[in-house]
C-alpha cells in the first residue's frame, strides 16, 4: 500500500533563497472597474441623471452611494469618483452633506 507523501525531501523545494517561477507567488486578481476616479465619476453621473432631475435639481447621496456600491464599487472609489465630478464640476454637494445637485456641466455630458 501506498501512502501519500504530505511532506517533501527534496533539498531544493526546502531552500527559501531558490530562484521562484513567477506563478509560484503571483496571485491575479481582476481589475476593478472603477479603480480610475474619472470611471468611477461617470458612473456616478450616470447615476444621477437615471434619476430623471435636471439642473438645479438634487438627488439623495445615499441613494447614490447604495446603486454605487451595488454596481460593483467600493467606498474608497465612491469618494475619489465624487472629488473627481465635483472638481469637473458635473454636481455638488449641498452643506448638508445629504444632497447632490446636477449642475450644467454633467447634464451636458449626458
Amino acid at each position: 500500500m501506498s501512502v501519500p507523501r504530505l511532506w517533501t525531501t527534496n533539498s531544493q523545494e526546502l531552500d527559501p533563497f531558490r530562484p521562484r517561477h513567477i506563478t509560484d507567488a503571483m496571485k491575479f486578481v481582476q481589475d476593478r472597474p472603477f479603480a480610475n476616479p474619472e470611471a468611477a465619476a461617470r458612473k456616478l453621473l450616470a447615476l444621477v441623471l437615471q434619476q430623471d432631475i435636471d439642473v438645479g435639481q438634487f438627488t439623495n447621496i445615499g441613494t447614490m452611494n447604495r446603486a454605487f456600491l451595488d454596481t460593483g464599487g467600493s467606498e474608497l472609489e465612491y469618494v475619489a469618483g465624487c472629488a473627481c465630478a465635483i472638481e469637473s464640476q458635473w454636481f455638488k454637494i449641498d452643506p448638508s452633506g445629504f444632497r447632490i445637485i446636477l449642475l450644467d456641466a454633467g447634464a451636458e455630458q449626458a
